[in-house]
This record gives structure tokens, C-alpha cells and sequence, in this order.
């Protein structure tokens, strides 16, 4: 179990993510176990979403190089969540796992992301 706060800032495509510290080269796919995630956003103690994810994640390099990691979910704001409201994200992993440790330290992220 992994725990954020975030907030979001803008409208639009957002992204929740596990980035890490050294990933694999552009192009080439993490190695990953087959695995099945919860994802749980509350304001206070309300939920606002509930998803599980499993492990057909898609893997992204940001441009300028600063993280790049699995992108586990994309959502709209402030459809699917709220604008300038503080948030916490728990992810839990029900089966399976990441097993992310070859690629160094990982951490959640969640980040505004290109609309086009």
C-alpha cells in the first residue's frame, strides 16, 4: 500500500502513475508479473473514485527526461475529480505485484497531462 496527497491545478487529462528512477531504455518494454491494483481517491473521507487496474499498464518517458515510469490510470478534471480540493490516493495491490525494484526507487505520480 502506497499513499499521495495531490491537488489538481488544471482541467483536463490527468494521469496517475508510478515513475522510477532508472527506467528502461525509450522503446522498450518494463518486465513486469501479471498484478491487479485498487486505486482509491477520497477528499477527507469520501471517496470520489475507485478503480483496479492490472498490469496492462502503459509505459511513458516524459520529454525532457525529469521521470518516466507505468501510467496506471488517466482521468478528466473536473469531471472525475475536483479542481484546487485536496486529495488522497491510496494504491493497494491485491495480486501479483510490480516488482518494479530493478528499475530503482518508484513513487506515485500523479501529473497533468497533454490534452492533444
Amino acid at each position: 500500500v502506497d499513499s499521495i496527497e495531490f491537488h489538481n491545478e488544471y482541467p483536463g487529462t490527468h494521469m496517475i502513475a508510478v515513475v522510477v528512477e532508472n527506467p528502461p531504455a525509450i522503446g522498450q518494454d518494463f518486465s513486469l508479473a501479471p498484478f491487479r491494483a485498487s486505486l482509491v481517491v477520497r477528499s477527507d473521507a469520501t471517496v470520489l473514485l475507485r478503480k483496479t487496474v492490472t498490469s496492462h499498464t502503459y509505459p511513458f518517458w516524459n520529454h525532457d527526461g525529469t521521470y518516466s515510469g507505468l501510467a496506471l490510470l488517466n482521468y478528466e478534471a473536473p469531471q472525475e475529480l475536483p479542481i484546487g480540493e485536496k486529495l488522497s490516493l491510496t494504491v493497494s495491490v491485491l495480486e501479483g505485484g510490480l516488482n518494479l525494484e530493478r528499475y530503482g526507487r518508484a513513487q506515485l505520480l500523479v501529473a497533468k497531462v497533454s490534452d492533444k
